[in-house]
């Protein structure tokens, strides 16, 4: 196997590992890449090799990328939640918004 090769195992793998949302793997492919490319800085043919390598690269990054916008955003939509469960926002007749907290501390009276 030509290092070339190594390369682009590496880089299908982690675009695998990206497009099936196994993001677990990619610390292990990360430390694969980090490997390669430290013995490719001492091999400069290795490095005339990489250039093959360059529009996965982009390909796997924007993956990469695209990967992380997702996550922010179901992160976003789990907080969001999150604070939905201890308030309530309400709205009176002119538009003015009111949060409500629904925490148990909190208690209401009825009056007759």
């Amino acid at each position: 196997m030509t290092n070339s090769e190594n390369l682009n195992d590496i880089l299908e793998n982690e675009r695998s590992a990206l497009l099936n949302a196994e993001y677990e793997k990619l610390e292990d492919i990360l430390r694969e890449k980090e490997s390669y490319f430290d013995h490719a800085m001492a091999d400069p043919l290795r490095l005339i090799e990489m250039q093959g390598a360059s529009e996965k690269i982009k390909r796997n990054s924007a993956l990469l990328d695209a990967a992380l916008s997702g996550l922010r955003a179901a992160a976003d939509v789990i907080a969001y939640n999150r604070s939905n469960r201890s308030t309530i926002t309400v709205y009176d007749h002119v538009g003015s918004k009111t949060c409500l907290s629904t925490s148990s501390a909190q208690s209401f009276e009825k009056k007759a």
